[in-house]
């Protein structure tokens, strides 16, 4: 108990006379004084034992909230004069030695103060003076307090990245007296994040896992009063953006932005398993080109470089995506034919069961025939403007791409993708096989008529659109497989002209020219040049590889074949090869310096021939 200023109240001129009254009325009546009748009392201490509590402590008070004080005075022994409590400019006048009075923390400035007592109180040693009232301890006695009532404050985070590429998330630091801890939550993935801080001077957090996924953060001081409802900051995800180049026709070059956090990345084809990337140190990548006509998906993986690819457990995994084809796209299809009329620079194909016709400089669209249930052949003749197309069981001609009134004639077919040869000649004729039947057919436009059936006793398994070819003319039509190649003579009836037993790998008339016949093999690299009347060889053009012949464009006397990996293009005149790229595609077209696939996409080449 600190020391207590005590003043006794002594008067010595009150206390004579007091004496001497006294012994005057002694002596009056009659009786001698003896020292049996004096008690002695001790004088009042300096220092009294008087208990001053409140609520049973002597240190540093807390109050955040209304309160109830509990003091004592004392033990009950020692008269209570005066008592009064007070703090600032608040006052509690006090009676009784043992009681309560109420004090609210909004009544005061947040921060310590004191408490005071000011207490003057009785002495308690019995004596006249201290019974009279005039012996008496005046008492002076302080509490260290400290005060708050404001609610718990809200705090707005502000997200930044330091020089180390980690994400760092501060707040602003709380200045509440009752301040317990911060607390963080925060969601990335399929990471969340709980966290408690206690010291208050701790306003930053860091995130050495974060690459960038999308950020959801908020954090909450809790006081000893309140739960501070802070706004949460939500940074949206930083996926890098994926560009490509194209480097030529034979590769791409996949480039992205550095991530602002410490990343690092793999790249791949979406789908596959193959891994074309994986470092952290570059942003750009060098790979194949996939072909005319293939699109791909390339993704990119983002991560931090504090975890491993395999570990998904946190899912602070970052995907970033792009499509790429070569050339652009007409239409998404697949397994599709086209025809070429030079006559009015169009060309067809179909959509569904729809005909279309697109210009052939502007690639857009003519001309839409809808619902012609076709089945998804086309031919031209070389030296008009008609075109030829066939539904289940009959064959259109048109005059033209408008498309109007066509000629319809009847024939037999029990399914769809039947047909494996379909030419308009010149001279007015379709001609077409048939692979259920396994059967050769040349059909007259005027008449409506078949004008001949061929058997085909060894008919095409392999590249079957690629191993029966007809002349322009209607005079010959060739197939040829690995068992050997028949020549036959189209008249009234067909003849056989010439057959060997050579391992061939597709056949194909010169559509400016009926008299070559243009042969590929299985066993070897050439390409030969034969007339078909006599089988005489013309001339030969030695190949990269083994190839299939997929058409003669009759624009450019140019000759487009494939291996099913590379499509090549020769120069008839010269032999020269004069293009080649990559290309995955069954069947490709090359019209007037225009390649197209079957999976509907065109690129212009008229710059490389």
């Amino acid at each position: 108990m600190k020391k207590i200023f005590v003043e006794y109240y002594q008067n010595v001129v009150v206390r004579l006379f007091t004496c001497l009254a006294i012994v005057l009325l002694f002596h009056s009546c009659g009786d001698s004084l003896t020292e049996e009748n004096f008690v002695d009392l001790e004088p009042p201490t300096d220092n009294p034992a008087i208990d001053l509590r409140l609520h049973g402590t002597d240190y540093t008070l807390n109050i955040f909230e209304p309160t109830k004080l509990q003091y004592t005075i004392g033990d009950g022994t020692n008269r209570i004069y005066s008592a009064v409590y007070s703090m600032e400019d608040q006052s509690w006048e006090v009676h009784s030695n043992a009681s309560t009075f109420n004090i609210h923390p909004n009544d005061f400035t947040p921060g310590p103060h004191k408490l005071k007592l000011d207490l003057v109180v009785s002495t308690g040693t019995n004596s006249i003076a201290d019974n009279l009232g005039f012996e008496k301890y005046q008492i002076h006695k302080e509490w260290d307090v400290i005060t708050d009532g404001r609610k718990a404050p809200s705090l707005k985070p502000v997200a930044s990245v330091n020089k180390d590429s980690v994400l760092v998330i501060k707040w602003p630091k709380a200045d509440h007296y009752n301040f317990q801890y911060y607390e963080i939550s925060a969601s990335t993935g399929f990471r969340f994040i709980d966290k408690k801080i206690s010291n208050i001077n701790d306003t930053t957090f860091c995130d050495p896992l974060y690459a960038g996924e999308g950020y959801s953060f908020s954090v909450d001081c809790i006081t000893g009063n309140s739960y501070g409802n802070s706004p949460r900051i939500d940074i949206p995800m930083e996926a890098p953006q994926l560009y490509v180049q194209e480097i030529g026709y034979e590769k791409l070059k996949i480039s992205w932005e550095r991530s602002r956090y410490k990343a690092k990345y793999k790249l791949l084809i979406a789908g596959y398993e193959t891994e074309y990337f994986a470092t952290s140190a570059d942003t750009s990548f060098v790979m194949p080109q996939p072909g005319l006509g293939n699109r791909i998906k390339l993704e990119l993986r983002t991560k931090s470089q504090n975890e491993v690819w395999e570990d998904d457990s946190y899912g602070s995994l970052i995907t970033s995506y792009l499509s790429y084809s070569m050339g652009h796209q007409i239409l998404q299809r697949q397994l599709i034919h086209y025809a070429f009329n030079r006559e009015e620079k169009v060309f067809y194909t179909n959509d569904g069961n729809d005909v279309v016709c697109f210009d052939v400089n502007s690639f857009n669209k003519n001309k839409t025939l809808k619902d012609l249930d076709n089945e998804g052949l086309f031919a031209c003749p070389t030296n008009s403007s008609r075109v030829a197309t066939l539904s289940r069981n009959k064959i259109y001609v048109f005059e033209d791409s408008r498309l109007e009134n066509p000629i319809e004639i009847p024939y037999e077919n029990t399914t769809f993708s039947n047909l494996d040869h379909f030419l308009f000649t010149d001279n007015g004729k379709i001609a077409y096989a048939k692979t259920k039947t396994s059967t050769y057919h040349l059909v007259d436009i005027d008449s409506k008529q078949e004008l001949l059936q061929i058997p085909i006793d060894d008919y095409p398994i392999y590249s079957k659109w690629a191993c029966i070819s007809t002349s322009q003319d209607a005079n010959y039509m060739s197939v040829g497989t690995e068992n050997g190649l028949k020549i036959y003579h189209l008249a009234n009836k067909a003849n056989e002209i010439y057959s060997d037993t050579r391992n061939y790998r597709s056949v194909y008339f010169n559509p400016l020219n009926a008299s070559e016949l243009y042969l590929t093999f299985n066993d070897n690299q050439i390409l030969e040049v034969r007339n078909p009347l006599d089988f005489s060889l013309i001339k030969t053009i030695n190949l990269e590889t083994k190839m299939v012949i997929e058409n003669i464009d009759p624009a450019s006397n140019k000759i487009l074949l494939t291996n099913y990996k590379r499509l090549f293009i020769y120069d008839l005149t010269t032999g020269e090869l004069v293009f080649s790229m990559p290309g995955e595609r069954y069947y490709n077209y090359l019209f007037d310096g225009l390649l197209l696939t079957e999976s509907g996409f065109l690129l212009d080449i008229k710059e490389e021939l």
